[in-house]
């Protein structure tokens, strides 16, 4: 920011708005694109003077929209998957969600214009939602256990400047929200057994490393499964093997690991590229299928692998289930549909597209997901610019390619 103030205003008294008209989402690209990518966007076009900030930002999005269309085109090489949007409004925004196929019911998490965090209900078939549940800082993972009484999730509390994380469920039968363990103050990404004996979650200490561990309720105890991992969203396969998601920033792909509680030992079942989001154990016609989000081909599209007898298997063994433009996350199985949390232009929509064999792709088609090519922008010193392989806590929603220029 303070580049951009230096670049278009001598005058370093005289504040201007640095985002301008752009969403928050988008906002964080134009930051990038002035501090680090605009030297070499200079170079490349020849531009040898920026009069003011509009002349900056007219620069900035004859790039974006240039960048777009170039993905844009890519993508539609083959047919794009047309979500249809159940639930959308600017004043509601869901981030998380749960399916009770049984019972026909959509649970959601999702933030109001007020900046709560809302617990929903929602029916497919009579299209109403009620709100179960209204606090702050609910966090972006949602869970309904086997029994179908329990919705598991985390919410966030901030103490002193510090952010804690304490890990809760919803009691559905009694419409009550009850902590589970009342001693655990930086546990999230909780998932519970198909048993719900047993609780397991990442927990952060007092130096920002991450641990995996299992609450057992049943002798009030707590285990320690990985020490410092990088490890997220871990799942039960059984009640006996967790699921967890290694993501590799030299080799850019994710490793779907499975944990033996019994002994300890693990074995890499699925080497997917790119990262995983939001995966779930779904139910389809009695067999157990992994469903994710993934940005292999630089979108975050959906996809699916069936869990039994997985062994090492290879990504072209994945079920392909769309090709979005803009991205969906959290899939899970609704009657003959998916539903999903669709990428839109202010947040993200309750969305489904149809599931079966001949709506899956068998490859899509790749765009450039990467920031930008750029030379680092320095007044006075040279800034080493890194990205960091560790977040203790994801304070922003995930968002995809487009950042909405056009």
């Amino acid at each position: 920011i303070y580049t951009l103030y230096n670049l278009i205003n001598k005058n370093k008294s005289i504040k201007v708005n640095p985002t301008g008209d752009l969403s928050y989402k988008h906002a964080g690209r134009f930051y990038w694109w002035v501090n680090y990518g605009i030297t070499s966007y200079l170079q490349k076009h020849n531009v040898h003077s920026i009069r003011n900030y509009t002349d900056l930002y007219d620069h900035f999005i004859a790039e974006e929209k240039k960048r777009q269309l170039q993905n844009l085109s890519i993508i539609r090489q083959k047919k794009v998957t047309q979500p249809k949007v159940l639930f959308q409004t600017r004043h509601i925004l869901p981030k998380a969600i749960a399916v009770d196929q049984k019972n026909e019911v959509v649970y959601f998490i999702a933030s109001s214009i007020t900046k709560r965090s809302r617990l929903y209900k929602y029916s497919p078939t009579k299209k109403s939602f009620t709100i179960l549940y209204e606090t702050n800082g609910l966090g972006d993972r949602l869970i309904l256990g086997e029994s179908k009484r329990y919705l598991y999730l985390h919410k966030l509390k901030q103490y002193n400047y510090k952010i804690y994380a304490y890990p809760y469920r919803y009691d559905l039968k009694y419409n009550s929200m009850e902590k589970i363990s009342p001693g655990l103050t930086r546990m999230l990404d909780i998932a519970p057994s198909p048993d719900e004996k047993r609780i397991a979650g990442i927990t952060i200490d007092n130096q920002g490393y991450k641990h995996l561990d299992i609450i057992d309720e049943t002798k009030d105890s707590k285990i320690r499964i990985l020490q410092k991992t990088k490890a997220i969203h871990p799942l039960w396969e059984s009640n006996n093997a967790l699921l967890i998601f290694d993501y590799n920033f030299d080799t850019k792909k994710t490793a779907v690991k499975r944990i033996n509680i019994r002994d300890m030992k693990q074995e890499t079942i699925l080497t997917v590229k790119g990262k995983i989001y939001t995966p779930s154990i779904e139910k389809n016609k009695d067999k157990k299928q992994l469903m994710f989000s993934a940005d292999s081909n630089g979108v975050w599209n959906l996809y699916a692998i069936t869990l039994e007898g997985l062994k090492n298997k290879e990504p072209k063994k994945l079920k392909i289930l769309s090709n979005f433009e803009l991205g969906g996350k959290n899939p899970a199985i609704y009657k003959n549909y998916i539903v999903f949390l669709s990428f839109q232009k202010h947040g993200f929509a309750l969305s489904t597209i149809p599931y079966g064999k001949q709506y899956e792709y068998d490859s899509l088609p790749e765009i450039s997901n990467s920031r930008l090519t750029v030379q680092e922008y320095t007044q006075e010193k040279n800034i080493a610019v890194k990205e960091s392989n560790y977040y203790a806590i994801t304070y922003i929603d995930l968002y995809g390619w487009m950042p909405w220029a056009t």
